[in-house]
């Protein structure tokens, strides 16, 4: 047994050389792909930290409180059945809008950052009557 092994010493020291290649191939490759994965993540909670930054800045902003009451004065008078603000909150009822004047009042709601949790929209022939409850 010993002479057979001897004859094939060469062949099973190429053999162990290229398992042991072949598992440092695989060790390494499996160690880039977690580092990339670790990148990816690290990159992504960044972005995440950096959105929620500039939304607590939005939505802390000092003005907010004087730019929601003008919401108010945008349409005639008339036009609005009820407007009233408690505690950071909006209920506001406007009624026989124009397309012009619900198109400008939407635009104007969109660009404030307040959170809309009713907006709701009546055609009545051609004029629209909108309830709108938001809180910031």
């Amino acid at each position: 047994m010993n002479i057979n092994l001897k004859k094939y010493q060469n062949e099973i020291i190429l053999l162990i050389s290229i398992l042991f290649m072949l598992s440092a191939y695989i060790y390494k490759t499996g160690k880039i792909n977690s580092f990339e994965t670790g990148k990816i993540e690290v990159a992504s909670s960044l972005s995440a930290v950096s959105k929620i930054s500039s939304l607590k800045d939005l939505w802390g902003d000092k003005k907010l409180s004087t730019k929601v009451p003008k919401l108010k004065t945008i349409v005639n008078s008339s036009k609005v059945k009820s407007f009233s603000i408690k505690s950071k909150k909006l209920k506001a009822r406007f009624i026989n809008l124009t397309i012009v004047e619900l198109t400008l009042l939407l635009q104007k709601i969109s660009n404030i950052a307040v959170e809309i949790t009713i907006l709701d929209v009546k055609k009545n022939n051609d004029l629209y009557n909108m309830e709108l409850k938001c809180k910031w």
